[in-house]
């Protein structure tokens, strides 16, 4: 028989203190390291890659994050979003020479990369324990070192942006003296006070500190190390130069602070500066959006989407409601205003469709795309750059085609300036799940396809270049991803980079098996198993591992979903691992599907449920798995899934919840994709609440929470509370809380802790007579 050596009796008392680590296998999984992010140098010679942390490696980062004004960041005032990175090499296109960068700081946390103009000077942030510090590489020399003494103001995010000679950075800086913690429990000074004064709008509490944790200074800072600061200090959230330098594009919040509210909703002004602060045009100065849900869903009234437009020296593009209508259908208008900012600006209809976003194509010789709604696709419509400052481009439309989708995607970054030709991406809806492709779009709207992916594996686009070149990722399930570079007229791709897979993917196997839901929805599911396991041997202790989504309709949900050939790389916690141990791991897709006349969570209950039925039916039918012993789990959205299904069925013998919401009454303006609120959709809210049905739980459920869950709608007491609910009833249940992590599990120990626990879950409750057996 096949040999299961998960360890029943290793030790679960809820009296055990300290941090656990699971089997070196599972732990030698959690800690391989991740895929390069890839990012292309302007003039197209290199590329870069950066590598990613591994789990426990932010070593130069205070343990505890902070949150004010819907901003999360660390009391160093590095933001805690985007993708950092521990080191760097480039990669010369021309061969494939690889140049490890050197000069880096000891303990390297870095993020907020920005490619010079010119593409010869990479700029990126360090953070240290106490401040943000400004770096720069040197790209022809490969040497990194620190631009300037300075602690920089990262909490909105990347505090610096080049300006148009490539030679100075325009930058956040932080005062002096460390961000203010949020408030924590003291002897209170009087009683706690919220008043709604009605009518009128709605500012909720105001967070004393946001104020002096916002507070920053502008500054440029040369490539030769000077510093000069500029303009007056605030609330600065954004600041971009023009294209020829003369100007600056300036955001910045305003009081008050709700704490009630995220970022993009406090009071704000948009203005335009002079290279040395002064400022000169109010392009936008919005109130606290107050506005209930139902009317968020069209667009907050005022400027928008504020940018400069590329292809000119200074002139601002940005879109407007047209009219006053609140209608999520309205069209909008696009503006544009030229230097010195004085006159009035320029208007062009959007047409019929509302604006979503820009995609920004990397250079200055345009052109832009503008991505509209039309019926749940997109429609695109492009600008070219203006003969004169001031003048509104002329828009082009694209439709995708049949089984098409045109996305914002990195592809766009190619060009062809002399030829007027700008590239797009998409995907192709197959059986097999989304196929990329890249077509060239000419200056009348003809599109030609230069390339598509094909074959069994998962191909990404990254940019064309110079209009016959295409560089890419390549993956499979074997197979970490990869940059490869497809050459003209269908010359064999080159591969870039090289990437070991992890040792444990030689002991398993992945197939996707296809299969139907009851009422005929097809489905998928992707099937991981020990490699040397065969169904004549017998059923294997099986895990269930699932994140459900909401469609639209059927077609919605081919289209959104997963490829067959995707890699298996989702971090750490990778349920796959356990296929490594002994067990059938199965990640069926869960859809929730709108019906006529119904949005999706009108009926999510009992399609999740019949989801979940056809799963374990595959599994018994095929002889995977013994239907009295599999569990459930999943994280976030998942969890409260796994939750759900423990509930409402006796499909499972135990569960595994991760981070999970399981009282949706507690998060009543909305959750997911649900945008009505408790009182517009009651009954909506009672069914997605797991917690109102505890009482129906039989199975051992496994609770694991990071007990500084920022996420809104997933604090630590939704853990706590579900626990205490079972516990009360004595059904078997395990209370895990992680100090200082977030969401998304990050610190070493607390990642190889949580495995700890799921292996000896799995152990104890899926598959106890194996682990005595030593089977």
């Amino acid at each position: 028989m096949l040999a299961l050596t998960l360890l029943a009796d290793r030790g679960v008392a809820a009296e055990e203190a300290g941090y656990r680590r699971p089997s070196p296998e599972v732990e030698a999984w959690a800690l391989r390291p991740d895929a390069p992010f890839v990012d292309l140098e302007p003039r197209q010679r290199w590329v870069l890659l950066r590598e990613p942390p591994g789990p426990g490696t932010a070593t130069s980062l205070p343990k505890e994050m902070l949150r004010v004004a819907g901003l999360y960041f660390f009391s160093n005032r590095a933001h805690a979003t985007g993708s950092p990175f521990t080191a760097m090499s480039l990669v010369r296109l021309a061969d494939g020479h690889r140049v490890t960068v050197t000069g880096l700081p000891a303990s390297p946390w870095l993020q907020d990369p920005r490619w010079s103009p010119d593409g010869r000077t990479l700029a990126f942030t360090h953070a240290t324990p106490e401040r943000v510090e400004p770096w720069v590489l040197d790209v022809d020399t490969g040497k990194a070192r620190r631009l300037a003494p300075v602690a920089l103001h990262g909490v909105a995010g990347p505090p610096c942006e080049w300006a148009g000679d490539s030679r100075e950075l325009v930058c956040r800086l932080a005062p002096e003296g460390p961000v203010m913690p949020e408030p924590h429990a003291a002897a209170p000074l009087g009683p706690y006070i919220q008043e709604r004064a009605a009518p009128g709008p709605d500012h909720g509490e105001t967070q004393a500190p946001v104020g002096h944790v916002l507070e920053a200074r502008l500054a440029r800072i040369r490539l030769e190390g000077q510093v000069s600061a500029l303009g007056r200090s605030g609330a600065i959230v954004r600041a971009e130069p023009s294209p020829d330098g003369a100007w600056l594009l300036v955001e910045s919040l305003q009081a008050p602070f709700p704490s009630s509210l995220s970022e993009e909703r406090l009071a704000r002004r948009i203005e335009v500066w002079t290279r040395d602060g002064q400022p000169v045009r109010t392009v936008a100065d919005l109130p606290v959006d107050t506005r209930p849900v139902s009317a968020r869903k069209a667009p907050r009234p005022g400027p928008r989407e504020v940018r400069w437009l590329p292809g000119t020296t200074a002139t601002l593009l940005w879109v407007e409601a047209a009219g006053t209508s609140a209608s999520p259908s309205a069209r909008d208008d696009f503006l544009t205003l030229a230097a010195p900012f004085t006159g009035t600006p320029a208007k062009e209809p959007g047409g019929p469709q509302r604006f979503v976003s820009w995609v920004r194509d990397g250079t200055d010789c345009g052109p832009i795309a503008e991505v509209s709604r039309e019926d749940g696709g997109h429609l695109w419509r492009s600008w070219e750059p203006p003969g004169a400052p001031g003048k509104v481009p002329v828009p082009r439309a694209l439709r995708a085609g049949e089984g098409e989708s045109l996305l914002p995607g990195p592809a766009a970054r190619g060009k062809a300036c002399a030829s007027r030709t700008f590239f797009v991406e998409g995907t192709l809806t197959t059986p097999e799940g989304p196929r990329a492709f890249v077509d060239a779009v000419d200056g009348a709207g003809g599109r030609t396809r230069l390339w598509r992916a094909s074959g069994p594996v998962h191909e990404i686009p990254v940019a064309v270049l110079d209009g016959r070149r295409l560089l890419f990722l390549r993956e499979s399930p074997t197979a970490p991803p990869d940059l490869f570079l497809q050459g003209p007229r269908k010359a064999a791709a080159r591969a870039l980079t090289r990437t070991a897979a992890p040792a444990a993917l030689q002991r398993i196997r992945s197939e996707v098996l296809r299969y139907t839901r009851e009422d005929g929805l097809a489905l998928k599911a992707r099937l991981t198993v020990p490699r040397s396991w065969r169904p004549e041997q017998g059923a294997l202790p099986t895990l269930l591992w699932a994140y459900p989504f909401d469609h639209p309709d059927a077609r919605a949900m081919l289209r959104d979903a997963q490829g067959d050939h995707r890699f298996p790389d989702d971090g750490p916690l990778s349920p796959r691992v356990w296929a490594a141990r002994g067990f059938a791991v199965l990640e069926p897709e869960m859809p929730v599907v709108a019906t006529a006349g119904q949005l999706p969570n009108d009926t999510a209950v009992p399609q999740l449920i019949a989801d979940a039925r056809a799963a374990v039916d595959l599994l018994v039918r095929r002889k995977i798995a013994d239907p009295a012993r599999i569990a459930v789990g999943g994280h976030s959205y998942g969890a409260a899934m796994a939750v759900t299904l423990l509930a409402r069925t006796d499909l499972f013998r135990a569960g595994i919840a991760l981070s999970g919401a399981y009282n949706r009454t507690l998060t009543p303006f909305g959750f997911q994709g649900e945008q009505r609120t408790l009182w517009e959709a009651p009954g909506v809210y009672q069914d997605a609440s797991a917690f109102l049905v505890a009482d129906r739980i039989r199975a051992p459920l496994l609770l694991i929470h990071g007990q500084r869950d920022m996420n809104p709608a997933t604090p630590f007491f939704q853990s706590e509370a579900l626990y205490r609910a079972l516990e009360r009833r004595q059904v078997p249940a395990r209370l895990v809380g992680l100090p200082g992590e977030n969401h998304v599990l990050q610190g070493r120990d607390a990642i190889l802790h949580a495995l700890w626990e799921m292996e000896a879950w799995l152990g104890r409750h899926v598959a106890p007579q194996a682990a005595r057996d030593g089977r």
